[in-house]
C-alpha cells in the first residue's frame, strides 16, 4: 500500500477503531426513542386511526437518526482521543454546553447535519416525485433531518468526548 493511499481509509480507519458495541447499543437506543417521538408528530393521524401510515416516513425518521448518533459518537470519541495526546490540553470538568460549542464539535455536527440533511432531502424528493406527485411537498419534514442533526450530532459528540476525555 502507497503512503497516500494511507490517507484514502482515514474515515474508515476512525469508525473502525472507534466504534464498538456499547456505540452500537447507545444508537440503536436513542434512534429509537427519537425515531418514536419523530414518528407520533408526524403522523399522528395515522397513529390515531384516521389515516394510514406512511412507511417511507417511518423508516426514514428511524434511520436517520441512528446515522447522526453512531457517526456523531464516533467522532466524539476520535476527538477525545486527540486532546489526550495533546499535551497543552488540560480536561476541567466541563458542562455539557460548553464541550457542544469547543472541540470542533460545531463544526463536524454542521459537516454531518449538511450531508444527512441532504441525502435525506434527495431520498424524500425522489419518492415524491416517483409516488406522490398528487400531494404537496412536506416542507416541515424536509426541514427535520438538518434541524436535528446538527442538535444531535452535536449533543451526541459532546456526550462521546466528555466519556472518553476522562
Amino acid at each position: 500500500m502507497k503512503k497516500g493511499d494511507d490517507n484514502n481509509y482515514l474515515l474508515l480507519r476512525i469508525i473502525r477503531q472507534n466504534f464498538d458495541i456499547h456505540a452500537l447499543k447507545r444508537s440503536v437506543i436513542i434512534a429509537a426513542i427519537i425515531g418514536s417521538v419523530l414518528t407520533f408528530v408526524n403522523q399522528t393521524s395515522a397513529i390515531l386511526g384516521n389515516e394510514s401510515l406512511v412507511k417511507f416516513k417511518l423508516i426514514l425518521v428511524f434511520v436517520l437518526p441512528f446515522i447522526v448518533i453512531s457517526i456523531s459518537q464516533v467522532l466524539g470519541k476520535y476527538q477525545a482521543e486527540i486532546d489526550k495526546v495533546d499535551s497543552q490540553f488540560q480536561f476541567s470538568h466541563e458542562k455539557l454546553l460548553k464541550t457542544m460549542v469547543s472541540h470542533n464539535i460545531p463544526v463536524r455536527a454542521l459537516v454531518i447535519c449538511l450531508i444527512v440533511g441532504s441525502l435525506a432531502s434527495v431520498v424524500t424528493l425522489s419518492n415524491f416525485l416517483l409516488h406522490d406527485k398528487n400531494t404537496n411537498i412536506d416542507w416541515y419534514f424536509m426541514s427535520q433531518p438538518y434541524l436535528f442533526s446538527l442538535f444531535f450530532g452535536a449533543f451526541s459528540q459532546a456526550i462521546s468526548y466528555q466519556r472518553h476525555i476522562k
